[in-house]
C-alpha cells in the first residue's frame, strides 16, 4: 500500500493558494563582489520573517561581532548591518525599508532603493548565468 498521504503533505507545503502553483522561497545575502554569501530556500508558504527567524541571520550576524568582543565605537556600538525588504523587521544587523517614513526615513528609504535595484539584477544574473531562482 502506497502511503500517498506523505507526498500530499509536501506538495501542500509547497503549493501557494495565492498563486495556484508549487515554489520554493529564496533568502540570499548577496555580497559586494556579486557573489551570494549565504542562501536560504524554503517552502512558499513559509513567510519572509518566518524564513529569517529559520536561517537563524540576525543571531549569527550579532555573534560575530559579539564573539571576538568587536567595538565600533565610530559607529556608536552597531553592527554593520544588512538591507532587507520592507517586510523584514527593523534588527540591529538589518536595515529594512521604513514604511510610515519621517523625512530623513524617506530619504533613507529613496537612497536605499538603488541598493535594492543591484540586489534584483543579481538575482537576474544568476537566473541568467546558472539557471537559478526560475
Amino acid at each position: 500500500m502506497k502511503k500517498s498521504w506523505i507526498y500530499d503533505d509536501v506538495q501542500r507545503s509547497f503549493y501557494s493558494g495565492y498563486f495556484s502553483h508549487l515554489g520554493l522561497k529564496f533568502q540570499a545575502v548577496s555580497l559586494p563582489n556579486s557573489m551570494f554569501g549565504s542562501v536560504l530556500i524554503g517552502a512558499i508558504r513559509v513567510s519572509d520573517s518566518g524564513l529569517l527567524n529559520m536561517s537563524g541571520l540576525d543571531t549569527y550576524l550579532s555573534s560575530l561581532f559579539s564573539e571576538f568582543h568587536i567595538d565600533i565605537e565610530e559607529a556608536y556600538n552597531q553592527f554593520p548591518a544588512l538591507y532587507g525588504d520592507g517586510v523584514f523587521p527593523q534588527l540591529s544587523t538589518i536595515v529594512a525599508r521604513f514604511s510610515n517614513p519621517t523625512s530623513d526615513e524617506d530619504q533613507m528609504n529613496t537612497r536605499m532603493a538603488s541598493v535594492r535595484q543591484s540586489i534584483e539584477h543579481l538575482f537576474a544574473l544568476h537566473d541568467q548565468t546558472f539557471g537559478l531562482f526560475s
